[in-house]
């Protein structure tokens, strides 16, 4: 299961010997390659410059963060997990999801499935999915066998009416579906608290909280005075550090608030009214906008969104946006008209880094495709290996030339930072690593171009750019993914689920797993409507 990977257990006072080697013995049975280290050893850092070459870690096994790998690991993306990782993929034969397995405890929905119902504000869906997902969950815009909590603010709504149908109802394996379905608070007052509550209080059709707040469904639960204490420990980085949310989110008072007491809670404060002499952190989606553009001409404005800011809170360490992870900043309102015809399909990258380069291609304009066809404009791989690579390089070559291209992440990076087509034929965009060794550890690297970016905030014309762009997520997609909960009525006790179909024509990789699959594929299609939407909107002044 594991040929062809290497990977670090770090051992720690919570890892014991028998553990360990039990670990280590399940790895190698399965032909994986392991090193062992002790957390305190920082003699070797297995992923530093000095070990590029010689140790490529996929994947990292522990019980702790502490130890000397933890940060670039979460730099690129490699995965960190618990050792019960190892013990449930090979009982599954099958890859599980590494981010239900995280050993972080800032990462507290880890076991955390979510769904919205679509009668909440759009805004308020992305901003609740990035939230979820910066804190370790997952999420679906349709229900699944995977959903573990429906966010609805009452149960007349679609969503809601299947879920309750759907709840206790048997599925194929035996296991019942369990689907809690609760008020929005809930994730506001969990992001506010910084660990997962007790939902009771939150749960549909009759939430206790309604009696605390006498009816005021729009009302915060939890208050400032309610938020614990500021851990000592923490960082001081946001104090007193003014923020302004930008209105192109278009989030309700209630989620702004909410994210207003999670900025409070670790020293900084928000205004509703931009004022650039005041103003020091600017948070918006696109890069449009008359505050967006002061605040980049300002030279001292930081200039963000909020997966930047969920990023630094749960990693606690600063980093400027423009020297961060590609997405952590706001990204153009459209997309480039070269990319929106293109295929693209990526093979060995998993966890966070598939989804990241998924984003990225959706972002840029192109079509993400989780199978490989040969309809495929291009192939992105880490190295050369796998179903997928053998398909585009060997398995459907023609002589005419219309053959599927191979690149490496570093041309979707690059694309992304000079927002252009970028030749693909260069050489660092060729490079697979070296033997064994991929080049996946090389993600993130790249940096947003300065000079590029000016062309949103230099120019006379774009003080025109739309300054309230609406967040419009669709509530119909037109990509639906598979295993959702059907709407027919279910009259037996079996899940309403629906069966995975995989042409022959496809190659699909056995160690995705599905329901990133399915989270990948909406979240795309998610982008890609919000942007029609966005494109029909009145001009505003």
């Amino acid at each position: 299961m594991f040929q062809g990977s290497a990977f670090l257990v770090v051992v720690s006072e919570e890892f014991t010997e028998e553990e360990v080697n039990d670990t280590v013995s399940m790895l190698e049975q399965n032909n994986a390659k392991v090193f062992i280290k002790e957390e305190h050893d920082n003699e070797v850092n297995y992923l530093g410059t000095e070990a590029v070459s010689n140790t490529p870690i996929d994947h990292i096994i522990c019980k702790t963060v502490e130890f000397i790998e933890y940060n670039l690991a979460q730099i690129s993306m490699i995965p960190i997990t618990t050792p019960e990782w190892v013990f449930d993929s090979v009982s599954r034969a099958k890859i599980s999801n590494p981010k239900v397995y995280s050993p972080d405890p800032k990462l507290f929905l880890k076991d955390t499935f979510v769904c919205v119902a679509d009668n909440l504000p759009v805004g308020d869906k992305e901003a609740i999915y990035g939230g979820v997902r910066a804190f370790g969950g997952q999420y679906l815009d349709d229900l699944t066998r995977y959903t573990t909590h429906l966010i609805a603010m009452d149960m007349n709504n679609d969503k809601s009416v299947i879920a309750t149908s759907a709840i206790n109802t048997t599925q194929d394996n035996g296991d019942k579906i369990d689907i809690k379905i609760v008020l929005p608070h809930w994730i506001d007052d969990c992001l506010k608290m910084g660990k997962k509550l007790d939902e009771e209080p939150y749960m549909l059709p009759s939430p206790s909280l309604l009696n605390r707040t006498l009816g005021a469904i729009d009302s915060p639960v939890i208050t400032d005075d309610d938020i614990l204490p500021i851990n000592s420990s923490k960082s001081s980085f946001l104090d007193n550090k003014l923020f302004y949310i930008s209105p192109d989110y278009n989030i309700s008072d209630r989620l702004t608030n909410a994210i207003g007491a999670l900025i409070k809670k670790h020293g900084g404060k928000v205004t509703t009214q931009f004022n650039p002499k005041v103003v020091d952190i600017y948070i918006g989606q696109y890069r449009a906008g008359e505050p967006y553009i002061s605040s980049c001409k300002s030279n001292r404005i930081i200039v963000g969104n909020l997966q930047w800011l969920y990023s630094i809170i749960v990693t606690n360490k600063w980093k400027l946006p423009i020297n961060s992870n590609l997405l952590h900043y706001p990204i153009p309102p459209t997309p480039i008209p070269e990319f929106q015809k293109l295929k693209i399909s990526v093979t060995n990258y998993s966890g966070d880094a598939r989804f990241y380069l998924s984003k990225l291609i959706t972002i840029l304009g192109g079509t993400f495709t989780k199978t490989l066809t040969r309809d495929n404009d291009f192939l992105v791989a880490a190295k050369p290996e796998g179903k997928k690579y053998e398909a585009a390089n060997v398995k459907w070559k023609s002589e005419d030339g219309n053959n599927i291209k191979i690149v490496n992440h570093l041309w979707l990076e690059e694309c992304f930072a000079n927002w252009k087509l970028i030749e693909y034929e260069r050489p660092q965009f060729q490079f697979l690593g070296n033997n064994a060794n991929g080049v996946e550890k090389l993600l993130c690297k790249t940096k947003l171009n300065q000079n590029v970016l000016e062309n949103w905030y230099n120019l006379d014309n774009m003080a025109s750019e739309k300054e309230n762009v609406a967040d419009s997520m669709s509530e119909d997609e037109s990509t639906q993914p598979k295993n959702r909960l059907n709407t027919k009525t279910n009259t037996t006790n079996k899940s309403p689920l629906t069966n995975d179909s995989i042409t022959d024509e496809n190659i699909e990789e056995k160690e995705e797993e599905e329901e990133e699959e399915e989270e990948e594929e909406v979240n795309n299609n998610i982008l890609k409507q919000k942007r029609m939407n966005q494109s029909s909107l009145p001009m505003q002044k």
